[in-house]
């Protein structure tokens, strides 16, 4: 159990949240209170209200920042580039800072992809409902029963996913712009600096800081112990956490070192973070993030723009579309099992025993394909005779598929991937800036961590937010400037977006 200090820590947060908001622009404010919440917040301690979503460390920051960005976003003016320091000098191509509304010219107007996401918000709002609809009924296995759903699980149900989804909504708002892009790498890139410290004290002591400082261990502590060392856990709710968190931001690093932005007086920083971070991820004993790792960053270096802009695009629409090619047999199995023995025969087994339960879990989330069989384990392998659980559930393709079905996986893999693909699109007529490009790489990194694990924070729904809003903008400028060349319309362009949205 957490102890007191836990929640001293959760509730005084909206008191560093205020602080952030007063000191910084709504762009750094909103990216360093999600990202500091998520990093420092203790994950077990909640206030669980009737008919209130829990408050934890998901969603005290979210709460907070929303509030602050509201009252804030009321007084949005200020002298061109103030207060904005290093953190947000733009790269060339980008745009000069402004003053007046927050809002960018053209951003009121909306296109096809706009619209298509905005139905995805309302379908995974309701989703809950159908689901509750087609799941009134109990499940029975064995000696256990499991209750059918209520009206207030689907309130709950939705209320939870409105939090969920509410760093989207903001950063949709107040990220959309490329220099505002670079400040979110920054923010994730300066975190992990500091995080890494943390992470190789736990490499070489065991896990401990969050016993020591919260009163509990997040999670099972013999998963935490590989290849004769430990996989540090620190505030997050498991040492895989950890792993996707340091490879997202070597791949930031790496893209603002590949930017060269002129006058950065943190210029000088980034080569070397990527080279620290890379070190703490490769001694955490996390596979499979360092497996990205190692092919991700690469790209954010050397890979042109366009072809960061189309691979990213490939893997969100791969993992978009991942149960349907599951279910027909078109994922290489065989080949994926190859490989990792080539790269740790000890992790081939869990491997196929994740295999073997997606399997299992495919079969029964089949049953109800729609709408899913929601909550209370319904969706889950019971053995007929005892109700022992059989399958584990990893990957968080697999858990959405069977809680929420097709509707509830499309809605909720849609806002994840559908921005970076409609970048894509648009990338024909207007040219990604290298931040943007950044953030796609982090997406393609985190949604196929999805794949065999089922650790997505608020962290990246923020970045599929920004990126989201950045399509926003672009989708804007290519129907108010038809035909022109692209590089007329970044030259317009750098006359006219403000470099943040939002800044105060």
């Amino acid at each position: 159990m957490p102890n007191t200090f836990a929640y001293v820590v959760l509730f005084s947060w909206p008191i560093v949240v205020m602080v952030l908001f007063r000191k910084l622009p709504i762009p750094q404010a909103l990216a360093w209170s999600i990202v500091g919440g998520f990093l420092l917040l203790p994950t077990r301690a909640a206030l669980n209200l009737p008919m209130v979503p829990a408050l934890d460390k998901n969603t005290v920051p979210v709460i907070m920042a929303a509030l602050m960005c509201v009252i804030y976003a009321q007084s949005a003016a200020v002298a061109p580039g103030a207060r904005l320091g290093a953190m947000a000098r733009s790269a060339p191509g980008d745009s000069p800072p402004q003053a007046g509304s927050p809002v960018a010219p053209g951003f009121q107007k909306r296109s096809w992809g706009d619209t298509l996401i905005l139905l995805l918000v309302v379908v995974m709002l309701v989703a809950p409902f159908l689901t509750f609809l087609q799941n009134r009924e109990p499940v029975f296995a064995g000696p256990i029963v499991l209750p059918g759903l209520r009206l207030y699980d689907a309130l709950s149900s939705s209320g939870n996913t409105l939090l969920t989804i509410l760093p989207f909504l903001l950063a949709r708002r107040f990220l959309a712009t490329a220099v505002n892009h670079r400040v979110l790498l920054i923010v994730i890139t300066i975190a992990a600096i500091a995080y890494a410290f943390l992470v190789l004290w736990e490499w070489r002591m065991s896990p401990r800081l969050n016993i020591w400082v919260y009163g509990f261990f997040p999670h099972s502590w013999v998963q935490h112990i590989r290849g004769g060392g430990f996989r540090p856990v620190v505030f997050l709710e498991h040492g895989l956490a950890v792993g996707l968190f340091l490879a997202s931001a070597v791949v930031a690093a790496c893209s603002l070192w590949r930017m060269r932005v002129k006058d950065d007086r943190l210029g000088f920083l980034w080569p070397w973070a990527a080279a620290w971070i890379a070190i703490a991820l490769l001694l955490s004993r996390n596979v499979g993030a360092a497996m990205l790792m190692v092919l991700v960053a690469p790209l954010a270096l050397v890979a042109t723009r366009r072809i960061g802009v189309a691979l990213a695009a490939i893997v969100a629409i791969i993992v978009l579309l991942y149960p349907m090619l599951r279910s027909n047999g078109w994922v290489p199995i065989q080949t994926i099992v190859d490989v990792s023995t080539w790269v740790s025969e000890e992790r081939v087994g869990s491997l196929v025993f994740r295999m073997e339960n997606e399997e299992l879990l495919l079969d029964r989330a089949s049953e109800k394909p729609i709408a899913g069989w929601g909550g209370y384990s319904r969706g889950r392998v019971h053995h007929e005779e005892t109700g022992r659980d059989l399958a584990i559930t990893d990957g968080l393709w697999i858990i959405r598929k069977s809680s929420a079905g097709w509707v509830g996986y499309i809605a909720m893999f849609g806002l994840l991937t559908l921005p970076i693909v409609l970048l894509w699109r648009v990338s024909r007529k207007k040219e990604i800036e290298m931040s943007t490009v950044g953030l796609m790489l982090i997406m393609a990194v985190a949604l196929l961590y999805t794949i065999p694990n089922a650790f997505l924070g608020p962290v990246y729904w923020l970045m599929a937010g920004a990126l989201a809003g950045h399509y926003r903008l672009l989708a804007a400028q290519v129907v108010d400037n038809p035909g022109r060349s692209n590089s007329t319309v970044r030259l317009q362009d750098s006359m006219s977006l403000p470099s943040s949205l939002g800044q105060r």
